[in-house]
């Protein structure tokens, strides 16, 4: 076996000098056909050609199509459009065919929806219906809630669907035809009747008899009030039909608290009374109450809609009941006096609460002499008459006792916090008017004081005081921030001053400060080219809100205005959406409140795109390339999305095209793939596939490759004063992290975003070199250095030429290049020379103008009258300003004679030797790239003068196909194909 060898070593060495390719037959397309589209992504084309390893490939088309070259000429699942397709033999002899892939499918779309059968026997939910138009029969369909996802039903002929659904919502209409095509359709499902979610009630007899009071009755009837969601008190009128029932708890007087639905948790115990609600027993003077009798006891209320909608309430009658009574009683300081005893004050009553007029109130001084009145008013006291005490007996006999204590001299002041109800009369977002109660401290004479001022919140709004309000007693402060700190300064005619700080609550009674945050949403559907815009406000008053909906190319004209914020079937285009409170507000009279925000409403019919990809070997923690990998997309479209993934190769072989799906209804749009996939070799060519919620599909391609180096996006040095000036690198697809520091702080992180932003002017402080570490966790890790230069103020920074290679075949150079990036880039002029020293542009070449990856280029140069056996190339890079920068220049030789490559065994199953002369010593790299392009394998090399000799055992790795083996070095540059079986 080792003679054999030997021998055969011997021959290669002997035959180097004279090896030749094997002429190629004459390329000729001898057909090609086409089949319509019935689907969107439904079409085909079949080329056929005679000649020698005749590969194809589609070279122009629709976006999105099938990039991938195959020995076949089928191409398949392609959408309508002009296709261009490319047949090359061995020899890059190229051939193509233009073919039109016509369209056969109707434009498929749902009706909008309809609903029956709401409250159906008291039930809550209904029956919604759509129906389609076009597509391709069978259809799937399902309704669902807007947040859930669809499961199909079974294939069916029907245009029409409906489904029964048993809770009241927001459903989305789903329907998919043969094709996967899927249309979606919005409708609210509402029920017939508002749902109660809180209530109060009052006594239907405003001044009851004394003896009718408490133990008086054994039932009293009041009249009920039911609050929406809203927070609005519900129209009767609106729940005619509507049954109530009134339970006893379990056991008798057990609820120890008021409360509504799932805090009323008492046991219900006998029925006590029940009803329907009629129309004949709802006060004319009062839509929104309803009179019910209960006993003077602890009950269960519940109501139940007509749409089977239960509102619960426990009643604590003792804790809710309108018969305690109770009374406020304020002391007043009116005058200034040295001695505190003398100092003069009043009493008076804030508030009486049930109680029966005519009340007597004795006033008990501090000593026991005794005042009674009629009206509480209580003047011509001294510090020295307190203590003292109010007692107020009204008509039923009913006694309430107050005591006024004596104020401490030195005594600061005291106060109650008690912003106004809701926001008191604000249109100020976030803002309300407080009570400023004085209700303690020695400071008298506030009646008449000269100067009270209130600080605080802002710095730029000072607030607006009252003047002494009596009945208070004490100030109104106005347009005051919820939350705020705020100081009052109080001045009396004493020359007397005292202050007190205070807090405005974020809220009153459990109810926000007046407030409101106006979003809007859009939600697109599928293939309609229009969609549903829904409004909320946010807003904590009580009063209704109106909306009001304008496009923007018409901007003062209202399309349409609802109380519900939910506009449907808008077409695609840009909106305003406005709210607005009537300046009839009882809450806030006169005072108009109003917002708006813009938002677009966009088509998800149309195409997917990638937004980006990043398909990348994976290495070990020395910086070892592996065999594995990862494959990552971004795409744009309409959420959820299904991912797929298949064999390039099996693209276009009819049966065998299966692809397989590696994730469904993800509702994100970045997916990774782990590469290879189960057995395949590691440098396997994939086609990726993404298919969104509307059924829209895109397609890209790869196999694993070593990731390069991070690209830069900024185009400019920074110049001195410069606000905001970014420096960044293009963002990867996929959990790539990233951290900036700057050189030699490595401790230091600067940003974790793909760009570092000086907020502040710059400065040369800020000058230097800056570092970003980019990482794929588990996988690899790359670095980008960045210098920063104000000197260099407006210059382009530094552009990377990644390679610039040329070879020749065929009486044709063909040179191609790759930049990091094109920022700022003018255009290229590539030049040729006889000489290596004089050279002349023989073409210019327009920018791409990508900014986000590598950009490659590909220029061929015919060569047919060109004499010389060498010629030599260079790049000349002009940026916009006029500079520019030349490349490395390529050497070809044009003759074959001097300098060739041969490779045995070829084709080949398993290692291959090559065989190669050179003209000089010098270092280079040897390159095999599938029929793709893609490179598979990447060595450097030292290339002898003379006979060159290589083996490559890693051939065994490769998948079975065609290759194309490279030697490049600055003067070299030698090809040749091989086939691995």
């Amino acid at each position: 076996m080792m003679k054999n060898f030997t021998l055969w070593f011997l021959c290669i060495l002997l035959l180097c000098n004279t090896a030749k390719a094997q002429p190629c037959s004459p390329l000729v397309i001898t057909g090609s056909t086409v089949s319509s589209a019935s689907c969107p992504a439904g079409g085909g084309i079949t080329v056929t050609a005679t000649g020698t390893n005749v590969t194809y490939q589609i070279i122009s088309g629709p976006s999105g199509y099938p990039a991938a070259s195959n020995t076949t000429g089928i191409f398949g699942s392609l959408v309508t459009g002009t296709y261009i397709v490319e047949a090359k033999d061995d020899c890059n002899v190229t051939a193509t065919v233009t073919k039109v892939v016509t369209n056969t499918y109707v434009t498929f779309s749902v009706s909008a929806g309809s609903t029956s059968n709401v409250c159906t026997s008291g039930a809550q939910g209904g029956t919604i219906s759509g129906t389609v138009t076009g597509g391709k029969a069978p259809y799937q369909y399902d309704i669902v809630p807007v947040a859930d996802l669809p499961s199909y039903g079974a294939n069916t002929a029907s245009t029409t669907y409906s489904k029964a659904v048993t809770s009241f919502g927001t459903y989305r209409i789903y329907a998919k035809d043969a094709c996967g095509e899927v249309r979606t359709y919005d409708i609210e499902l509402l029920p017939t009747q508002p749902k109660p979610i809180d209530f109060w009630w009052e006594d239907i007899v405003p001044n009851r008899p004394c003896g009718e009071i408490m133990d008086g009755l054994p039932t009293i009837t009041l009249n009920v009030h039911l609050i929406d969601q809203n927070s609005i008190a519900i129209d009767m009128h609106n729940l005619i039909g509507s049954t109530y029932q009134v339970y006893k708890p379990s056991p008798a007087n057990s609820i120890t608290t008021s409360s509504a639905n799932s805090g009323c948790t008492a046991t219900q115990g006998a029925l006590l009374t029940s009803g329907t609600i009629l129309l004949a027993n709802i006060p004319s003077g009062d839509n929104t109450a309803y009179p019910i009798t209960i006993p003077q006891e602890d009950i269960i209320f519940v109501i139940t809609t007509k749409c089977g909608e239960t509102f619960k309430y426990c009643y604590n009658f003792n804790q809710g009941n309108p018969y305690t009574p109770d009374a406020i009683v304020d002391l007043v300081q009116q005058s200034c006096n040295a001695v505190w005893n003398n100092q003069i004050a009043y009493i008076k009553p804030r508030y009486v609460f049930n109680m029966t007029e005519p009340i007597t109130y004795l006033l008990t001084k501090n000593g026991g002499a005794t005042v009674t009145n009629n009206d509480g008013y209580f003047y011509g006291l001294t510090m020295a008459n307190l203590p003292a005490t109010v007692k107020l007996t009204d008509a039923c006999g009913k006694v309430v006792t107050k005591t006024i204590p004596k104020p401490v001299q030195g005594s600061a002041l005291q106060s109650e916090q008690e912003p106004q109800w809701q926001f008191y009369c604000s249109n100020v977002q976030n803002t309300a008017s407080a009570l400023i109660r004085i209700t303690g401290g020695d400071l008298p004479g506030l009646a008449d004081a000269t100067n009270v001022i209130i600080t605080g919140g802002t710095v730029t709004a000072v607030p607006g005081i009252s003047a002494f309000q009596d009945w208070i007693p004490g100030y109104i402060a106005s347009n005051l921030l919820a939350g705020y700190t705020y100081k009052i300064v109080i001045t009396n005619t004493c020359n007397e001053k005292d202050s007190l700080l205070f807090t405005v609550p974020l809220d009153h009674w459990g109810q926000p400060i007046l407030n409101w945050n106006l979003t809007a949403t859009t939600n697109a559907l599928c293939g309609q080219n229009k969609g549903t815009i829904t409004a909320i406000s946010n807003f904590s008053g009580n009063e209704t809100v109106n909306y009001f909906l304008y496009n923007l190319l018409s901007p003062n004209t209202v399309i349409a205005t609802n109380t519900t914020g939910i506009f449907q079937d808008v077409v695609q285009g840009n909106y305003k959406v406005k709210f607005t409170v009537p300046s009839s507000s009882t809450d806030c009279p006169n005072k108009l409140i109003t917002d708006s925000i813009t938002v677009a409403m966009l088509s998800t019919g149309a195409a997917q795109s990638i937004v980006r990809k990043t398909i990348t070997t994976c290495e070990d923690v020395n910086g070892n390339q592996l065999t594995t990998g990862k494959a990552i997309v971004q795409v744009n479209g309409s959420a959820p999305f299904t991912y797929e993934i298949i064999k390039s190769s099996l693209i276009g072989t009819g049966a065998t095209e299966i692809w397989t799906v590696s994730s469904v209804n993800n509702p994100s749009n970045t997916y990774q793939w782990d590469l290879p996939l189960a057995s395949d070799p590691p440098f396997t060519l994939y086609t990726y596939r993404s298919v969104d919620n509307c059924g829209n599909k895109v397609t890209t391609q790869g196999s694993l490759q070593p990731l390069g180096q991070p690209l830069l996006q900024t185009g400019f040095s920074p110049c001195l004063g410069q606000v905001n000036y970014t420096v960044s690198i293009s963002p990867y697809a996929g959990n790539f992290t990233y951290r900036w520091v700057k050189l030699p702080d490595l401790a230091t992180t600067l940003s974790t975003q793909n760009t570092l932003t000086f907020a502040d002017p710059y400065t040369a402080v800020n000058n230097g070199t800056y570092r970003c570490y980019v990482s794929l966790a588990g996988c690899l890790n790359r670095t980008k250095d960045v210098v920063l230069n104000s000197n260099l103020c407006g210059f382009v920074l530094p552009i990377k030429l990644l390679s610039f290679t040329g070879s020749y075949n065929n009486q044709t150079a063909l040179l191609k290049w790759t930049l990091e990036n094109e920022t700022n880039i003018s255009n290229y002029e590539l030049e040729r020379s006889d000489d290596g020293v004089t050279f002349k542009k023989i073409n210019t070449i327009a920018v791409k103008g990508s900014t986000t990856s590598f950009v490659d280029y590909t220029q061929a140069d015919n060569l047919v009258s060109f004499n010389n056996t060498k010629v030599y190339y260079r790049l000349k890079i002009v940026d916009q300003n006029g500079k520019y920068t030349y490349s490395p220049i390529v050497r070809l030789n044009l003759s074959n004679s001097n300098e060739t490559i041969s490779l045995y065994p070829n084709p080949t199953k398993g290692d291959i030797a090559i065989s190669f002369t050179s003209n000089n010593k010098i270092d280079g790299v040897l390159k095999i790239t599938d029929v793709s392009g893609k490179m598979v394998v990447f060595e450097k090399i030292q290339i002898q003068k003379g006979s060159n000799n290589v083996s490559l055992p890693q051939i065994t790795t490769l998948s079975s196909g065609s290759y194309y083996i490279q030697i490049i070095s600055s003067n070299l540059n030698i090809a040749s194909k091989f086939v691995k079986l």
